[in-house]
């Protein structure tokens, strides 16, 4: 049965009830009809939601019939609250708005539970092809040569934060190079002709309709172990018609089989393909200023890395180093910008704000505390846990207090290219807002920053109709034509555009505040609640590391903010 026929039979189910009921079971009866259909749109395709687990789960005791009216009546008492207008919530939100958050936490809540196998596999689902889009597949080959591993670990090495946690960084092997799928999209102004078309033909007809030289190198979300490129093909597509150009993303290796930093070695091969491509590839080489870094989620945390990586390479010279590549010279320039939805900075979840009850009525991911304990009943699978065993899938233990993986750490962003963050109230936003404030304002760099009012974690993503998540988009396209309309200064690299920014965006008008750029103004409690200067330390927040590599006597928890 196709998903416009049950839809359908939906909406006519809801009409007959509509006229027998209240108002208040007018709409319960459309949101259990919808939740027992298992229709919930997600970025353009029907996804099934609270109803039967993943392949291998044990079913809980309830009946599975009993699971959908019980999953209903959640929802539906949340829609009758909504619509008498009982929760904070509906203040901020629509009715679809709320619910979708709602499910989305008792999906992520749910897959706590699952094996990390069946919980990678969820996350691979991605969308299907959307209207006015050209998509291009390609693959970025295995380098020739092995200068990639040398100069990728020495940047690596000369990042630590912690000179104590040095001789734990010392005797590690990279990972070797790997082939990266990837794909080009832009934005198609007539119908979509693609059906038939060679990758090689697609690219040529979505080249005739670009108007700028603006390529944006898109990393999507998905903790690292979830996600794909075709979760990205929407934002990927509104970012390639407001800025006129064409948006490459890529498939880099997932965790926790494939660790750090394998991710970022895939990121980084990505982008020298883009300054130097090999033999054979679909583009040209593009100028390093016409390239900006993007990503929302871990996604947004692997392209600050990769921008981390190319800012230390270029650190303290007049011009930039070489490397061999595919049998060039070529030479490591900086990109224009990097733009972030969402990002990870501390990936030990220390901010106050992933126990905060206030976010917690706003994202969907659940608290920090309830993601501990629900952890601890994931069933173990040949990925999780792994051997030896460590605490977070993308890389083991000591790695935590990397700068690459907690770029919070890190106090060094002098000369940084410039930076847009977005984000809503949600877990992250505490260390969002220390990031900016204290870390990337501090060293001078130009940053954007956009707060929006009850807005979720990578809002633009799931939620793509709201206005919130238009005007993210709109602002996001706008830096990016920004610092790739001028190019740097050629002696020293200096990028020209204005200083830094904060806005806060209100809900539910979407109108504009324009905030001084201090920590006290933006609401950021760091300063407040923790200790006078960061350090790695005995932590009384953040995930404990059970599988800690240092001395029985020193108990690790995470990192203070401050």
């Amino acid at each position: 049965m196709s998903v416009g026929l049950i839809c359908a039979l939906v909406a006519c189910a809801a009409a007959v009830w509509a006229s027998m009921a209240h108002l208040d079971l007018i709409v319960s009866g459309f949101v259990i009809g919808a939740l027992l259909c298992g229709v919930l749109v997600d970025n353009g395709v029907a996804r099934v939601v609270a109803l039967p687990p993943a392949p291998g789960r044990k079913v809980d005791w309830l009946p599975l019939p009993l699971r959908f009216i019980q999953n209903g009546y959640k929802l539906a008492r949340h829609a009758i609250h909504h619509v008498l207008r009982l929760s904070e919530q509906s203040r901020c939100l629509d009715l679809w708005t709320e619910l979708g958050v709602i499910a989305l936490r008792e999906t992520l809540d749910s897959t706590l539970t699952w094996s990390m196998t069946q919980a990678q596999q969820e996350g691979l689902r991605g969308c299907l092809l959307l209207d006015n889009m050209w998509t291009s597949p390609c693959s970025i080959p295995v380098p020739a040569e092995s200068a990639i591993l040398k100069i990728l670990k020495l940047a690596i090495m000369q990042l630590p934060a912690c000179s104590w946690m040095a001789p734990c960084w010392d005797d590690w092997e990279m990972p070797k190079p790997s082939p990266v799928e990837c794909e080009w999209i832009g934005f198609c102004k007539g119908p979509k002709l693609q059906h038939g078309l060679s990758p090689s033909q697609s690219y040529a007809q979505m080249m005739e309709e670009v108007t700028s030289d603006t390529v944006v190198l898109y990393f999507h979300g998905g903790a690292y172990y979830g996600g794909g490129e075709p979760a990205s093909r929407r934002m990927a597509r509104d970012l390639a018609q407001r800025t006129g150009g064409r948006v490459l993303t890529i498939e880099c290796r997932h965790a926790p089989e494939n660790p750090f930093p394998a991710a970022l070695m895939d990121a980084f091969g990505a982008y020298l393909y883009l300054l130097h491509p090999c033999d054979g590839a679909l583009h040209s080489p593009v100028e390093p200023w016409n390239v900006v870094l993007a990503g929302h989620g871990a996604g947004a945390h692997l392209a600050l890395g990769l921008m981390k990586i190319l800012h230390q390479m270029n650190r303290g010279k007049s011009f930039p180093p070489r490397i061999q590549w595919n049998k060039r010279r070529c030479y490591l320039f900086k990109p224009a910008g990097l733009a972030m939805i969402s990002p990870w900075v501390d990936i030990t979840r220390s901010s106050p704000s992933w126990n905060d009850e206030e976010t917690g009525k706003w994202d969907y991911f659940p608290s920090l505390d309830h993601q501990i304990a629900q952890g601890e009943q994931r069933p173990p699978c040949h990925l999780w846990p792994t051997n030896p065993p460590r605490t977070h899938p993308l890389c083991d233990d000591h790695w935590l207090f990397h700068p690459l993986v907690t770029p919070i750490l890190d106090c060094q962003w002098k000369d940084f290219p410039p930076v847009y963050i977005c984000h809503g109230q949600e877990r992250v936003a505490d260390e969002i807002r220390f990031f900016a404030l204290e870390r990337l304002r501090w060293c001078g760099v130009d940053v954007t920053l956009e707060e929006y009012q009850a807005m979720p974690s990578c809002f633009p993503i799931r939620f793509p109709h709201l206005k919130q998540s238009r005007r993210c988009v709109g602002s996001m396209a706008a830096f990016i034509t920004k610092v790739t309309a001028e190019r740097p200064d050629p002696d020293r690299l200096k990028f020209k555009i204005p200083h830094s920014c904060a806005v806060l965006i209100q809900a539910p008008s979407a109108d504009v505040v324009k905030r001084d750029f201090t920590a006290e103004d933006l609401g950021t409690r760091s300063r407040r609640e923790m200790e006078e200067d960061m350090s790695v330390a005995v932590l009384k927040r953040g995930f404990p590391l059970k599988y800690s590599p240092f001395p029985p006597d020193i108990s690790i928890w995470g990192i203070v903010l401050a």
